[in-house]
Parts: C-alpha cells; structure tokens; sequence
C-alpha cells in the first residue's frame, strides 16, 4: 500500500494587487480557488487549506469532501510562507505537496508527473526555466521549513539547498499564478476557463 499523500494550499492572502478577491473569481463553473482544491482532491488523499483574510468567504466555496480541512492563519500578514508553514505543520505524510490556491490552471497531468516521479527531497515543474507548483516535498524538507522564522523564511531558499527534480512542461498554468487582473485573464485565454 503507498503512503498517504497530503497537500497544502496556502489561500490566506489579501489580493491587495488584483482589486478584489482573486480566489473567488469564476473559473469555469466554479471559482479559482475551488478549482485548485478539487484539482489536489483527484490525486491526494487529504488536502489542507490555509485560510486568513475573508477565511470565512473562502470556506463557503470550498467542496464538501471529507478529506478536505481548512485551518487558519492568524498572522497571514506576514505573507505566504507563514501560511504554507501553518498548513505544513498539519501534515503527517512522507509525501507532501504545496500548491497555491491562486493557481487554477495547474494541469493534472502535471500533477501526476510531479507525483510519478522518483523519490527527492522536492519535485517540482518548470516552463522555460521558471519554477512552477505543485512542489512535491520529502518530510525532511517539510521539518526544515516548519524550523524557519515564520516572518523571514522562505520555501525557495530551502529547496535551493537540496537537489531536487525539475520537470519540464509547456503549459502556462504551471507557472502563472493570479496576481493581477492580466494575470488572471491570460491564464482564463490560455485554458478556456
């Protein structure tokens, strides 16, 4: 039997540059941050959402699974990486993985790569050379973020520190998460949404 695999999606933030909140926007038939938490609910058997600013706004949208959990991050004004240790620190699995609740065009297919791929401290796509999510992350890294100062660490610098695998993919939704209204209006062109 294989482990159990476990996700964190960080969906705590203010939106301050999209004008609004950028996780509640339509997404096909649904809104942005659903979209991304159904997408980690196809592959992973417990999925964890950090919530924080408009917490409860962002609850009501989420489906109705058991394997879903939401926590909140009180201090999600000291940015993402607080949130993603918030979640982090829930976990239990050897197999982890953090994608971003402003990403909805994560394809699944590269999610199953990221998931098929042999064991590393961290696995992750990249689209010309740009880092992309999901991050598949070994429990030891998941320690060692947990470790950091909640105000100044940062996910990069400890996957820079370890040698990981980079899976190359094509696809945009990979790489492009929804800061702005362009952002969010390329990725909805790029995938149809």
């Amino acid at each position: 039997m294989r482990d159990s695999i476990e996700c964190v999606i960080p969906a705590a933030g203010e939106s301050s540059r999209f004008g609004g909140n950028k996780l509640l926007e339509p997404w096909g038939t649904t809104v942005v941050v659903n979209r991304v938490v159904s997408t980690a609910l196809s592959y992973c058997d417990r999925v964890i959402v950090v919530t924080g600013s408009e917490a409860d706004a962002v609850r009501r949208v989420l489906p109705g699974d058991s394997r879903l959990e939401t926590t909140n991050n009180d201090a999600f004004a000291l940015g993402m990486f607080s949130s993603i240790q918030t979640g982090l620190r829930l976990t239990r699995s050897s197999t982890v993985m953090v994608m971003l609740g402003d990403m909805p065009g994560i394809p699944g297919a590269v999610v199953g790569a990221v998931l098929a791929a042999p064991a590393a401290p961290w696995i992750r796509p990249a689209r010309k050379g740009v880092p992309g999510h999901p991050v598949r992350i070994a429990r030891e890294l998941v320690d060692e973020l947990c470790s950091l100062p909640r105000a100044t660490g940062r996910m990069r610098h400890v996957l820079d520190a370890h040698r990981g695998i980079t899976i190359d993919t094509n696809d945009i939704g990979a790489v492009l998460d929804v800061d702005t209204r362009a952002d969010y209006e390329l990725l909805r062109r790029s995938h149809d949404a």
